[in-house]
């Protein structure tokens, strides 16, 4: 995923299942009256109710115009299709939500036992982060992230440790990474830095919604 250059497009778990093609599980019809261009990456961000966390995929298009163009989608998303096709059978039940994740692009800098590094995040919540690199710690690993907020106080350090990988040249490579904020004061900012990335959220991003609603 590049900054900057992927649509996204939200659908329900329902309306995504209606969607996919006969036959071809990975591949998916798009809304009939939005413009796609052939080649285009698309992030599908699908939605199991307020409840539930929600799951993306990723895809490029096939075909242009409103009438033949369709998604396929990255094989690298084969865990994640299953698990929605799961939750959709009956099989699960989806995994209930935590945190809102929100789109960010902050600078960050992390740092473990062996190097310091300066990158920026792209995604936050109230619980963590997901931060973009191309050199990635392993999962368990206890790092130091510290938050250039652009507020007046010092930047926010905070203690947390990487809880998963993403190593898919296909997406956005980098590796999620949970709290462990060291007093109140701490979490209050984590709380106020959320807070402020959700008075942006309608304005930040280009967001397709589905017809299919």
């Amino acid at each position: 995923m590049q900054a900057g250059s992927q649509r996204t497009l939200r659908m329900r778990a329902p309306d995504f299942h209606s969607a996919l093609v006969p036959g071809a599980q990975t591949r998916m019809a798009l809304p009939p009256r939005a413009s796609f261009a052939e080649g285009e990456r698309i992030r599908v961000e699908i939605s199991f109710g307020p409840l539930a966390d929600e799951i993306d995929l990723y895809g490029v298009v096939n075909g242009e115009g409103a009438d033949d163009a369709a998604l396929e989608l990255d094989r690298a998303c084969a865990a994640q299709l299953a698990y929605v096709l799961d939750v959709l059978g009956g099989q699960r039940e989806a995994a209930a939500r935590r945190h809102r994740r929100l789109a960010s692009s902050l600078p960050v800098r992390w740092e473990d036992a062996s190097r310091t590094v300066t990158s920026r995040l792209a995604d936050i919540s109230a619980g963590g982060a997901f931060i973009a690199a191309e050199d990635l710690p392993r999962v368990g690993t206890p790092v130091t992230v510290q938050l250039h907020t652009g507020d007046v106080r010092a930047p926010l350090r905070l203690d947390a440790v990487v809880t998963w990988v993403r190593q898919s040249r296909d997406m956005r490579r980098g590796f999620g990474v949970a709290f462990r904020p060291e007093d109140a004061e701490c979490a209050s900012r984590i709380k106020a830095l959320v807070r402020e990335h959700e008075a942006e959220a309608p304005s930040g991003g280009q967001t397709l919604a589905s017809s299919r609603a």
